[in-house]
């Protein structure tokens, strides 16, 4: 099981923060009040933690030395502190921390939660850095390194096209403009031939500060473009930004699929009450003066009612994108349910030349939703 530590001197927002973020994730989550806290819990070997989110001003560690323990241990870390000012901002982005977040409030917690959800997304999330500088190329990697991300690397655009098209699942590019073989805007247009912009987000990169570079890259299907030199923050706000915006869209996606196949299943379910009404009604003009027609009348009306619920459960927009349909359950006898079905259908399998029987005992008295049961019946 994966696990989280909070470092918090304050209890209450420890216990807080823990609650929030246990009911959006599976992972365990440990806490400490202490550095000394702290050092018996990462000092236990059974304790490997994915992610830390640390106070900055502990009252063993007033001075942010926390920070530095957690980074020799490796664990990527969030600093969360009351206030920082410039210098001890520029020195928390220097020990290679994942984000700092000042404690504003309730909109701070939605932020922890944000950034946390993405680390843990991140360790299964391939990025592709496409630049001909060594440095730069090793710049770029240790900084979405330090976000958990896969990377891969690429010298050009005719690697990085080789590259995305033998290793799967990749869902962002990094892609500089300048190169040798095949440019990042190139690069961009034959990427867009393989996957569109809401699989693969690309972010062009330039030190040239032209204004059709960023234009061409936009122009051509980048989803966003940044100049050189970018500040460390810029840089990870504005992948966060488009992965969010990315995944946003593949929920929707998956969400409209779950709309048409409920739609799908829904016209099935309407269709076969709806020509049983038909032939029910065919036949009592036929003989209206037969002695069964009550008994088709009151078949009619519970067919209508079934329909009905079918239609209130489309229109009701909750209970499709939930994909949970209320069960009201009531003693009824299914056998009179059973005799109502084959009443509805026997003239539709007449006319196919299908004869149906039914033996079951005389009563039979169950729990359970009925026009649920008769759209189950009927299938």
């Amino acid at each position: 099981m994966e696990k989280l530590l909070i470092v918090e001197d304050s209890r209450s927002s420890a216990i807080m923060i823990r609650e929030v973020l246990s009911q959006l994730y599976s992972f365990d989550i440990d806490t400490a009040n202490s550095l000394k806290e702290f050092q018996k819990l990462t000092s236990d070997p059974q304790n490997q933690y994915f992610l830390a989110l640390l106070d900055l001003n502990l009252p063993d560690a007033p001075d942010g030395e926390i920070v530095d323990l957690a980074i020799d241990k490796n664990i990527p870390s969030i600093v969360y502190t009351a206030n920082v000012n410039k210098k001890q901002r520029t020195n928390i982005w220097e020990k290679g921390v994942i984000d700092y977040i000042l404690k504003t409030g309730p909109q701070s917690i939605s932020y922890i939660c944000e950034i946390v959800g993405r680390i843990y997304k991140n360790r299964e999330m391939k990025v592709l850095v496409v630049d001909d500088h060594p440095a730069f190329r090793q710049y770029i990697e240790q900084l979405l390194s330090t976000h958990q991300f896969q990377v891969f690397k690429a010298t050009d655009g005719k690697q990085a096209l080789d590259i995305f098209k033998s290793i799967s699942g990749i869902k962002l590019i990094i892609t500089d403009n300048e190169m040798p073989e095949l440019g990042g805007i190139d690069l961009t247009i034959e990427i867009r031939k393989l996957a569109n912009i809401e699989e693969v987000s690309i972010i062009g990169i330039s030190a040239f500060h032209k204004a059709d570079v960023s234009a061409n890259f936009l122009k051509n299907g980048a989803n966003d473009f940044i100049y050189k030199p970018f500040s460390e923050e810029e840089f990870y706000c504005r992948i966060n930004q488009n992965l969010k915006m990315q995944e946003s869209i593949e929920v929707q996606k998956k969400l409209n699929q779950e709309k048409n196949r409920l739609l799908s299943m829904a016209s099935h379910d309407v269709k076969s009450p709806l020509s049983g009404i038909y032939n029910l009604c065919q036949m009592i003009i036929d003989d209206p003066d037969s002695n069964d027609n009550m008994d088709l009348l009151k078949v009619i009306l519970e067919a209508a009612e079934q329909i009905t619920e079918i239609v209130d459960n489309l229109l009701d927009v909750s209970v499709v994108e939930s994909n949970q349909f209320r069960i009201e359950k009531e003693s009824i006898d299914i056998i009179n349910i059973i005799h109502q079905r084959i009443k509805l259908m026997e003239v539709i399998a007449a006319k196919k030349s299908i004869k149906i029987t039914f033996n079951f005992p005389d009563k039979l008295i169950l729990e359970f939703d009925r026009p649920k049961i008769s759209q189950v019946i009927d299938n």
